[in-house]
Parts: structure tokens; C-alpha cells; sequence
């Protein structure tokens, strides 16, 4: 990959070269065309200017379509470049009857592209969602990989905003495959910057952070800088997620000021929202209003509604803190009144529809639906009534089994002379499962040396060396899938443990992730399922007082001396082929000390949402409220978990399943 730079910076250089030389008209408008469509993403003012230069040439010409082309890049400079809508759209409008004539699928794969995102970023989601699958049809009749990854790229966007966090998963990997094939890093960056907001929405923060911080590597290796400043923006919306609020700022500013170097207006917006948000947590209520009216004026003059909407209750946010009740009342005004422009009762309608604007399937059971009669309805209602209920009597049977599986919880709390497991399902049947073992390391031993003893028949017996091993497991999803998912994850780890013999927690983890891929048919084709599991584990050789850690996304908590300390996992997860990277699992070993506690835990406590705000609970607060009971004897930390989960979570629904272990040596 690092080898495409020259190559690609080669060939610009070639194109340039050429304008110096008396080309033919034709030719020439075709070079200018190629220069602007090779520069965008790397320098869009010099792809604008290009498309400006050919569209003027072209004008000179009765080829209506170097015309139409010319006016389509013109169209992505006008919108990217100087927000120039109404000029955009119109000239897109007028290469898309030519294209169709010619049946030149390129350009109409072009025209829609840009008309889709222009679209959405006015508000008319419908249409832009409708355009955007145009530009896919299109693109993908001309083999045009290189603007098939981009709408595909920007299609997961649409369903990222729609919160549709799988499909906007699976468009993303279809986008970063394609940009791959294509050598295209400016694509590739930006692709993997999309990946990792993801994550980030998803609350995996450390794999997030860690897909940006290698988008910057990227951008900055390949000195692009509109792609430096998306990840710099990104690492800083981590930060603002993990209420990390002066780290937030300093990557967001960061990000703004590569914005403004490059006139990006509507990003530039952006970061002004987020860096206001970031100094309201401060209190730094000034700079967070001289920063939401920047962006007002930005907003408007871009006529971005969707972030408008945003600014204006942001506003009415802050002067409610700022203890101004009128321009509060003002600006929530505004907010609602937009609000209701942009996403009223159609265009909620609108959105609703989006996902469904190409399912056929999905058209013909509505109409099969209207076709039933009051009576067939309510029996369609009965029947689903006791098959509701058959599927709850399956569901209790289901949990008897797993109950089965898993060991009670005080025979496992009675390993330990002081210990805690905690246990939370959110529903019947749990997708986080807790596993322990003990094993006889003895037995793995050389034998012992003939004695005269042993000579005379006596048999001695070896001590037995025994590691207890631990382990915290949050499965994909929560209710039956993730029920299925503990039975497949607790049949490994018997297979593992007791039948191969393997005791280091790096490599069961590593043979976890390869059988759970082979059991889950897993590749690294975009319509896989990336089923899998996130994991804590521990081994304890009470022979030597050695603890070993190795974790899949989850961390290890030590608290020695009553200061908490905390050892990371891996970043990626057990099964799941969409990293496209061989995984690493690290081990860990800590001498442990007497009065040492150790703490391993699914997500579930951190991610449940509750509190004066309804927020996440967030893992910095996890980590002081457990710093702030580890004094506790350990059967009042597992009481004190449950009591902070009731009042942390109020009304608000349990999110997900809670597994918290702690043990004391």
C-alpha cells in the first residue's frame, strides 16, 4: 500500500505534464476530467479548479458527453468545495438525461451519487437514499470499482445516521474491500474512519480508538491532509464519549483547524457542535456559545438543516444553563420548528421507509397483510398468542439447560477463600456466561526419577499442582442468540481446557477465536455473520502465586493497596473475520500479593443507561465506583453491585446482561 503514493502522485504528474503540451480539445478536456476525479479526497480545490478549466473547454465543443461529465465533477466541486447546492444539483440534473441517451452508466452512477448526498444533507432522506441506490445500480452495470466503493461507502453512512448499525457495518467492509482492490488509501482512510465510528456508537471505545489512531498513521504517512483531520475529529468524539472532556477539545480543535486550512465548511460545522458540547461538560459556557453561533452561521449559509436542528437545541441547552430563559425558549423554538420542517410526520414516514425502498419482499407481505379480513386477524392473533406462549415455555426450558451448564454460582464463589460472582441476565436466558476449571498441572509433569522406593515397589504419589482458571464471557447479543452463543463458547472451552490440555490464556484464546470462526463458518466476505465474543480470563497457579491475564476486548481490574490499576485486552474479539488482520492475544502475569483483588466483567454494567441524563454508565465511572467499594468485605462489593445497578438504572430498561467477578488473595 505504501507503495501507491509515488505511483499515484507519478501519474497526476504525468496528467499535468501533458496540459503543458498543445493537445487536441478533446484530449485535453478528457485529461482535465481525470486530473479532477484523481484529486478528489487528496486536494478537492485543485480537483474544482480542474473541472472548472474543462467544463469551460468544453463548452467550446457539440460533445454532449465530455459536457455532461465535466458539468458532473463541476457539480461535486460546487457542493464539496464552495456549498454551492441549488448550482450542484442543476448541473447534475442536466448531465443525467444526456447520460441516459448514451446509456453511459458511469456518469449516471456519478450524477445520482452526488444528488443522493446532496439530498440527505438537506433533509430529503427518501430521495437521497433513492438516489444512492441509483448510483449503486449503475455504478455496478459500468464496473466502476472505483465510485462503486464510494456509494457504498456512503450508503453505510446513510444507514449509520438511520442507526442501522449492522447494515452501515456491511456496506463499510463492502467499501474498504473494493478501496483495497482499487490501491485507493484516500478511500481506504476514510472507510476505516467509518468503521470505527461505529465501534464508537457501539461503545467498543478502545477498538475504536485504536482503528483512528491508525487512520492518522495513514493520513499523515500519505500527507492527506482532509483525512488527518477526520481522525483527528474522531479520536477527539472517543474522548468526548468516554467524558475524556480536555483530551475531546484538544483533538477536536485539532480537527477543526485542518478543516478550515482546506475550507471543509460543513465539517468545520461539525466540530463546532462537539467542541461546544465538550466545554459545556466544563463549564466553559462562553466559548461554547461563540462556537455554536459559528456554527449557525455556517449552517446557514450551507442551508445544512440537519445540523441546524442540532445547534439550535444545543443552544437552548446551553442558555438554560447559562440561566437565560428567553434565548433558551428562542432557541428551542427554532429547534422544534425545523425539527418538524425536516423531520415531521413525512419525513419520519420517509425515513421509516428508507430501508424498505428496495425490498420487494418486503412490499408483497404488506400487501398480503391488507388482504386479510377482521376475522382472519384475529385468528392470525390467537394463533400468535399460544405460539408466544410456546416459544416462552421453550424459552424457561432453555434457561434450565443453561443452568445445567453453568456451575452454581456458590460452588464456584467456594473456590476461593474470598470471592464474588455477580450474575444479571437481562433476559430468561443469558448471552454472558462465567466458566471456571481447576486443573492438576502435576500431571503434565516428567515422571519423577526411579527411588528405592519405587524400586521396591512403593508407589509414591506427586503433590498435585493445581491452576484455577477464570473466566468472564459476553457473547454476542443477549436472550436466545446469545444463549446459543454460551453453548458453543462453554463446549470450546471444555474441549480446549480439558480435552487438548491447554493452560496458557493467550492460546486458548487464540484456539477459541479459530474454532468459533470454523463453527460459525466465518470469512472475510461481507455477507458473513460476525458472530463472536468478548472475554476476560485468568489462571491461577496457587503453587506460585502467579496470576496470568489475557483478555479479548475486556480488561483485567487489579486493586493493590486500594489504588485501582487496570490491564487492557487484545483489541479484537473472540470469532468475527471483519478486522482483516491476523489477531494477537497478549499475556499478562502479575506476582500477586496478599489483600490483591482482581476484577473481570462483561460490558453490561458500563454500558446501561440510566442517571439524571439517561446516559451510559461509561467505563471511567465503572472503574472509580469499584476503586471506590474494593475496601469492602467481598460479599458487600457483590450486594453494593446491585444496588448501584437498581439506582443507576431507575426506570430505564436493563440494557444488557451484568456478570461482575472479583477475587482476593
Amino acid at each position: 500500500m505504501d507503495s501507491l503514493r509515488p505511483l499515484l502522485n507519478e501519474h497526476i504528474e504525468s496528467l499535468r505534464e501533458q496540459l503543458k503540451e498543445e493537445l487536441p480539445l478533446k484530449e485535453r478536456i478528457n485529461v482535465l476530467n481525470e486530473l479532477s476525479r484523481k484529486l478528489r479526497n487528496r486536494d478537492n480545490k485543485l480537483a474544482y479548479q480542474y473541472a472548472l478549466e474543462a467544463l469551460e473547454c468544453a463548452q467550446n465543443t457539440a460533445n454532449k458527453k465530455i459536457i455532461a461529465i465535466a458539468k458532473t465533477n463541476v457539480a461535486f466541486g460546487k457542493y464539496y468545495q464552495e456549498a454551492a447546492i441549488e448550482e450542484a444539483f442543476l448541473l447534475c440534473n442536466e448531465a443525467i438525461p444526456v447520460f441516459e441517451a448514451l446509456n453511459y452508466y458511469n456518469g449516471l452512477g456519478e450524477a445520482f451519487g452526488i444528488q443522493g448526498v446532496i439530498y440527505w444533507n438537506t433533509g430529503e432522506y427518501e430521495m437521497g437514499f433513492s438516489s444512492l441506490m441509483k448510483a449503486l445500480k449503475f455504478s455496478e452495470q459500468a464496473d466502476d470499482l472505483n465510485w462503486l466503493s464510494w456509494i457504498n461507502y456512503l450508503i453505510g453512512g446513510f444507514y449509520h445516521d438511520l442507526k442501522d448499525y449492522q447494515n452501515s457495518l456491511r456496506y463499510h467492509q463492502r467499501a474498504l474491500k473494493l478501496f483495497k482492490k482499487n490501491e485507493d488509501i484516500p478511500g481506504h482512510i476514510t472507510t476505516i474512519i467509518g468503521i470505527g465510528d461505529i465501534y464508537k456508537v457501539l461503545g467498543q471505545y478502545d477498538l475504536a480508538l485504536a482503528i483512528h489512531q491508525e487512520a492518522l498513521v495513514m493520513a499523515t504517512q500519505h500527507n492527506l491532509v482532509m483525512m488527518k483531520g477526520q481522525a483527528m475529529h474522531e479520536i477527539g468524539m472517543v474522548y468526548l464519549a468516554t467524558e475524556d472532556y480536555e483530551k475531546a477539545i484538544d483533538y477536536l480543535n485539532y480537527g477543526l483547524a485542518f478543516r478550515r486550512k482546506i475550507n471543509n465548511q460543513r465539517d468545520e460545522i461539525t466540530g463546532l457542535i462537539y467542541l461546544s458540547i465538550a466545554h459545556m461538560e466544563l463549564e466553559q459556557l462562553d466559548k461554547a456559545e461563540q462556537m455554536l453561533l459559528q456554527g449557525e452561521q455556517l449552517a446557514l449559509l450551507n442551508s445544512a438543516k440537519p445540523k441546524l436542528i442540532t445547534i439550535y437545541d444545543t443552544l437552548a441547552k446551553l442558555y438554560k444553563k447559562m440561566k437565560d430563559p428567553w434565548k433558551a425558549i428562542k432557541f428551542y423554538e427554532q429547534h422544534q420548528e425545523l425539527k418538524a420542517e425536516v423531520m415531521g410526520e413525512e419525513k419520519s414516514t420517509q425515513l421509516k421507509n428508507v430501508n424498505s425502498i428496495n425490498s420487494i419482499e418486503k412490499a408483497q407481505q404488506e400487501a398480503e397483510i391488507h388482504k386479510l379480513k377482521n376475522v382472519e386477524l384475529k385468528k392470525a392473533y390467537q394463533k400468535i398468542e399460544q405460539q408466544t406462549q410456546s416459544i416462552i415455555d421453550s424459552i424457561h426450558y432453555a434457561k434450565q439447560i443453561q443452568n445445567s451448564i453453568l456451575k452454581p454460582i456458590e460452588s464456584i464463589e467456594a473456590r476461593f477463600d474470598d470471592s464474588f460472582l455477580f450474575f444479571e441476565p437481562k433476559d430468561i436466558v443469558s448471552g454472558d456466561f462465567y466458566w471456571y476449571a481447576e486443573v492438576d498441572t502435576s500431571l503434565d509433569e516428567a515422571p519423577a526419577k526411579p527411588t528405592i522406593a519405587t524400586s521396591l515397589g512403593i508407589k509414591s504419589r506427586q503433590a498435585p499442582k493445581m491452576t484455577k482458571i477464570l473466566a468472564a464471557v459476553d457473547c454476542t447479543g443477549h436472550g436466545v442468540p446469545g444463549a446459543f452463543m454460551v453453548m458453543l463458547g462453554n463446549s470450546i472451552l471444555n474441549e480446549i481446557i480439558h480435552t487438548q490440555r491447554i493452560l496458557q490464556p493467550a492460546e486458548i484464546l487464540t484456539q477459541l477465536d479459530k474454532k468459533v470462526i470454523n463453527a460459525l463458518r466465518q470469512t472475510e466476505d461481507e455477507e458473513t455473520n460476525n458472530d463472536g465474543m468478548d472475554l476476560a480470563m485468568v489462571t491461577l497457579d496457587e503453587s506460585t502465586g502467579v496470576l496470568t491475564f489475557a483478555g479479548a476486548r475486556n480488561p483485567l481490574f487489579m486493586v493493590r493497596n486500594g489504588e485501582l490499576s487496570h490491564i487492557k485486552g487484545a483489541i479484537y474479539p473472540i470469532g468475527g473475520t471483519q478486522y482483516h488482520t491476523s489477531k494477537v492475544f497478549v499475556e499478562h502475569e502479575v506476582q500477586t500479593q496478599p489483600g490483591d483483588i482482581y476484577y473481570i466483567f462483561s460490558d453490561g454494567f458500563q454500558d446501561q443507561f440510566g442517571g439524571k441524563k439517561a446516559r451510559k454508565y461509561l467505563a471511567k465511572r465503572f472503574r472509580k465506583f469499584i476503586e471506590g467499594i474494593a475496601h469492602l468485605p467481598m460479599p458487600e462489593q457483590k450486594a453494593a453491585i446491585g444496588k448501584e445497578l437498581k439506582e443507576w438504572q431507575g426506570y430505564n430498561e436493563q440494557t444488557d446482561d451484568v456478570l461482575v467477578i472479583g477475587i482476593k488473595v
